[in-house]
C-alpha cells in the first residue's frame, strides 16, 4: 500500500519501516461481523481521547505520531479528521480489523481518526481512507485501509499547493517557461534584459491571478488545511 509505505518513510529512523497487516486472520477471528456498538463509536468519535491505554500489547510499527501523519497529509493533500465526519458506510473489513485488534490486545478503542481526501468527508463516496485509533498525547494507532490506494501522481499533482514556498516556486518556473516560449516564438531569446523583465512581469501577473482565486474560492494550502473540518478551507 503506497500510503502506508510513504507514512513509514516520514517516520523517525528509529522505527523499522515494515507493517504486517493480518487481514486474513482478522476475517477468521471476527468473521467480518457488523458490530452496532462499534459502528456507533466510529460515527460519533469526538476527536478527544479521555482514556489511557497500556500500549505494551500494541504493535509499535502501527503507532504514528501527529507530525508523521501531518507530513503525509500535506504531501498528498489529504485530511486527518475524526471518523465521525466520514459520510460513507464503513465496510465490514474495517469492523473485522478493529475486532481482531481488540481480541489480540484486549484494548477497546473508543476514538477514531481517518486519513482521506477531503471529498470523502463531504460526499457519499469512499476512496483511499486510512483508519486510526486515538491513543492520546499526539499518537495514533493504525487500524486498516480500504478502497483504492493513492498513486504517486497525486503527490506530484499537489506539490505546488503543499505550502507557500512551493506555490511561489511553481509560479516563478511557470512564468519563466511562458516567457521563454513567447520569446522563442515571437521575440529574441538573446535579449536577456527584456526576457528577464518579461519573466518578472509574468510572475507578478500570475501571483495576482492566483491570489484572487485563493481569496474568492476560499482555497487554502495543504500545510494549513490538512486537519480542517471545512470543505473549502
Amino acid at each position: 500500500m503506497i500510503l502506508i509505505k510513504e507514512l513509514n518513510q516520514y517516520r523517525s529512523k528509529d522505527y523499522q519501516s515494515a507493517i504486517n497487516c493480518l487481514i486474513s486472520e482478522a476475517y477468521d477471528k471476527a468473521n467480518a461481523r457488523i458490530d452496532t456498538t462499534l459502528l456507533n463509536l466510529l460515527s460519533s468519535s469526538s476527536g478527544i481521547n479521555s482514556k489511557t491505554y497500556d500500549i505494551k500489547s500494541l504493535d509499535p510499527k502501527r503507532i504514528y505520531d501527529l507530525n508523521t501523519i501531518k507530513s503525509l497529509c500535506i504531501d498528498y493533500r489529504l485530511r486527518f479528521l475524526s471518523s465521525s465526519l466520514y459520510k460513507a458506510d464503513f465496510p465490514e473489513q474495517v469492523l473485522a480489523e478493529i475486532n481482531f485488534i481488540k481480541d489480540q490486545t484486549k484494548i477497546k478503542f473508543d476514538d477514531f481518526f481517518m486519513i482521506a481526501p477531503a471529498e470523502v468527508f463531504s460526499l457519499k463516496n469512499y476512496d483511499d481512507p486510512l483508519l486510526f485509533a486515538n491513543l492520546g498525547n499526539g499518537y495514533y494507532y493504525y487500524i486498516t485501509q480500504w478502497g483504492n490506494d493513492l498513486s504517486n501522481y497525486r503527490k506530484l499533482k499537489y506539490w505546488p499547493v503543499r505550502n507557500f514556498e512551493n506555490l511561489v516556486l511553481t509560479l516563478f518556473v511557470l512564468s519563466a517557461l511562458l516567457t521563454l516560449v513567447y520569446q522563442f516564438s515571437f521575440g529574441d531569446l538573446t535579449d536577456y534584459g527584456k526576457t528577464f523583465i518579461m519573466i518578472l512581469f509574468t510572475f507578478k501577473s500570475l501571483i495576482a491571478i492566483t491570489g484572487y482565486i485563493i481569496i474568492s474560492r476560499g482555497f487554502n494550502l495543504s500545510s494549513s488545511s490538512w486537519n480542517s473540518k471545512y470543505f473549502n478551507h
